[in-house]
């Protein structure tokens, strides 16, 4: 039998796949095969239950859902609400916490609480991502990127996450929780564990990476070809994920059908440990110029304490600063590391052995990349994170002769910069919620048929049950 709403599902998946042209009834109808009247009709329907939001171009709703995105790096904090045209709404981004990622579970969990309160009270005043008259938001519940490896279940692997109790079991249940069940705990009801959402930060800017590749290529010719794209994620520590972008049609954006290999435990696009030979290093070195610190093959050590030769221990930006701090530059005292950089970087600052410092960050990187590029011959590779710039990149190019003698020289390499690189993490882990409980199950959302449980209905009660002051009866109890 024939979906009911189908016309409507029609009409709103050719929005989402044209969304970046902004394209007017005229121009929508034409693109996805349906006449004026029937695009305006379906706006008309549609409208009060504000799943559309505006009229010339028209865009996705409120009520079809927002998802709160968090990103929690070594030492950032940031977060906003996402709604279905993958737009972020009231930003925050929390000053510099160094080392946060060594901090005890409660603590962590305690500035993921603090960041998810000030972004809903601002959603809750912003009457444009009410789901009705009523002050309520359509709520698809809260994904967390995590600079740390995640196994299929969501909970931790590696070192990232310092402290010892994250992969310790809870007191009350004898089992390690997994970062859903953390999450959950840590914000209260009416979230639970079925409203969060958890995964790993490269492959959440990954993702944001392939939903604004599959927009901005509105208007090319369809295809039935699939791409492998790899994001290569560059700050702190140093982390890749790939994704099988899926062919591009008119009328539905590709991202919904892109799949993002995990790997069989979910720890894949580990890159950072590949080991790297000590001839790359010697190499760099013989072409450093006066006053720039030599690497130092042997005492350079990886975060994760198992390997000194691991390519995030010269190829990070804790390893860049290093370096640069050993040639002369003075960072202040009690600033995040990454952001005295990035800040002379923006400033204008930097100096010529400071460029090439962080061209050789690039050059490592993309000797390293060598053998994914021969093994996956991907279409294009983004680089993100806090040493995204020009530099970088140059110096991954200066490597293709790694690789470009076996299969030519057709592979892309690029980087993310402005919004789209700072809270890609926000973006991509929210879009992930976001096309698994939306996009992928359109026409039962339309017909409000979608999977029991979501979205909530989150409401002035549950925001002040969030930020009643510790030791309230409201608050979550702290969690070993």
């Amino acid at each position: 039998m024939p979906r009911v709403n189908a016309p409507a599902e029609r009409v709103l998946q050719t929005i989402l796949a044209q969304g970046y042209r902004e394209l007017g009834h005229r121009d929508l109808a034409d693109v996805g095969g349906f006449s004026e009247r029937s695009v305006s009709n379906v706006l008309r329907d549609l409208g009060p239950r504000r799943l559309m939001a505006g009229g010339h171009p028209a865009k996705l709703g409120p009520g079809l859902g927002l998802c709160l995105g968090i990103s929690v790096g070594r030492e950032s904090l940031r977060a906003g609400l996402v709604d279905a045209n993958g737009d972020i709404h009231h930003k925050v981004d929390r000053p510099p916490f160094r080392n946060q990622t060594d901090k005890p579970v409660h603590v962590v969990l305690e500035r993921v609480r603090e960041i998810a309160a000030e972004v809903l009270a601002g959603g809750m005043a912003d009457r444009s991502l009410w789901a009705s008259e009523k002050r309520v938001l359509k709520l698809l519940g809260v994904s967390v990127a995590w600079s740390s490896p995640l196994d299929r279940a969501g909970r931790p692997g590696g070192s990232s996450l310092k402290d010892a109790a994250w992969s310790g079991p809870a007191r009350d249940t004898g089992r390690i929780p997994t970062m859903q069940e953390r999450v959950a705990g840590a914000l209260g009801p009416p979230f639970t564990p079925a409203h969060m959402y958890a995964l790993n930060d490269a492959n959440a800017h990954a993702l944001a990476v392939v939903f604004r590749g599959s927009r901005l290529r509105a208007g090319e010719p369809e295809t039935d070809q699939w791409r492998v794209v790899l994001a290569v994620r560059v700050s702190g520590g140093l982390g890749a994920a790939t994704v099988l972008s899926a062919p591009h049609t008119g009328r539905r954006l590709s991202f919904i059908d892109s799949k993002l290999i995990a790997g069989t435990n979910g720890f894949a696009g580990e890159l950072g440990h590949v080991p790297i030979s000590k001839a790359v290093i010697t190499e760099r070195n013989r072409e450093s110029p006066s006053g720039l610190a030599k690497l130092n093959y042997e005492q350079a050590e990886c975060s994760c304490g198992k390997g000194r030769h691991h390519l995030e221990a010269f190829a990070s930006a804790d390893a860049l600063l290093r370096r640069l701090e050993a040639s002369g530059l003075k960072i202040p005292h009690g600033s995040r590391r990454q952001t005295s950089l990035i800040r002379s970087v923006f400033e204008g600052d930097i100096s010529a052995k400071h460029v090439h410092a962080l061209t050789d960050v690039g050059r490592i990187i993309g000797r390293a990349l060598a053998n994914p590029i021969l093994m996956l011959d991907p279409y294009s590779i983004t680089l993100t994170g806090s040493l995204a710039f020009e530099d970088l990149k140059q110096g991954v190019l200066l490597e293709r002769g790694a690789w470009r003698s076996a299969i030519g020289d057709h592979v892309r390499v690029n980087y993310l910069t402005g919004d789209d690189n700072v809270h890609a993490g926000v973006r991509g882990a929210a879009l992930a919620m976001i096309r698994n409980f939306v996009y992928r199950q359109l026409g039962d959302v339309i017909d409000g048929k979608a999977r029991t449980g979501l979205p909530l209905n989150y409401t002035p009660a549950d925001l002040k049950r969030l930020t009643a002051p510790a030791g309230g009866p409201a608050r979550p109890r702290r969690q070993a």
